[in-house]
């Protein structure tokens, strides 16, 4: 009995850490800036090539654009060759809009200067929340070229950028019979699941973010907030039958 009493006298903790949860994912942990450095082999890849990938920065009332300069810092600290941002930018524009000075926002990226460029994709909170009608102005401001169902080679070498339409709110499609027939084909879509819907043979590395790496990893509870898009796929590494697929948890 004397064990038992014991085991019960802290009962009291399990409501208090529930409570402290929401507080954690909400309001600490997306402002733990951790780079995660991570090794992929592409055959035909440049050796030494360095991507600088991030999403999901939802810039808002949660997260504005003072925040930024955090972000550029840890990019620039890592001397990437080129950088890719994954969609998501903004949280809720129509909410926020009053809140954001995105002239700011964009001259603390214009800091960016990768050698072989600066390239994005669209997000669904991009598409769906307001922020439509001022995200490609904003990313090229930023110093970003968006990729809508397009691609793009990369100035001396063998790599060609895909970027796909978000796939809850756009109408992501390419023609993957126009790629050039050699060389490492990157694959960018906001949602992993479209990932795996398609041919893996037709590229060698795809990266996605959306998931926000389930938030909190719980039994049970993670599988019900995953969001449509990234259920299948929700952080980390995938290998698609000799492709890869990367999928960041966000910042």
């Amino acid at each position: 009995m004397g064990k038992k009493k014991r085991w019960y006298r802290w009962l009291w903790a399990i409501p208090v850490l529930l409570a402290l949860l929401p507080l954690y994912a909400w309001q600490l942990e997306p402002r733990l800036l951790v780079v995660k450095e991570e090794q992929v082999s592409c055959p035909g890849a440049p050796d030494g090539l360095r991507i600088a990938f991030f999403t999901d920065t939802h810039f808002g009332r949660h997260y504005n654009q003072q925040h930024a300069g955090r972000i550029v810092e840890k990019i620039e600290e890592g001397q990437p060759d080129l950088v890719i941002f994954g969609g998501d930018l903004l949280d809720a524009y129509y909410r926020d809009a009053a809140l954001l000075d995105l002239e700011a926002l964009a001259e603390v990226f214009q800091r960016l200067e990768p050698p072989l460029g600066c390239y994005a994709v669209w997000g669904n909170h991009d598409l769906g929340r307001g922020a439509a009608r001022v995200y490609e102005e904003v990313l090229g401001n930023m110093g970003f070229q968006l990729l809508q169902n397009e691609a793009v080679s990369i100035p001396d070498t063998n790599i060609t950028l895909i970027g796909l339409d978000d796939m809850l709110l756009g109408q992501p499609s390419f023609d993957w019979d126009s790629l050039p027939k050699d060389g490492v084909r990157i694959l960018l879509s906001h949602e992993p699941d479209l990932v795996g819907a398609l041919d893996s043979s037709a590229f060698s590395l795809a990266l996605s973010g959306h998931s926000h790496g389930g938030q909190v990893s719980l039994p049970f509870l993670t599988s019900r907030i995953l969001p449509t898009g990234a259920r299948q796929y929700v952080k980390g590494w995938y290998d698609l039958d000799g492709a890869s697929l990367f999928v960041s948890s966000g910042l």
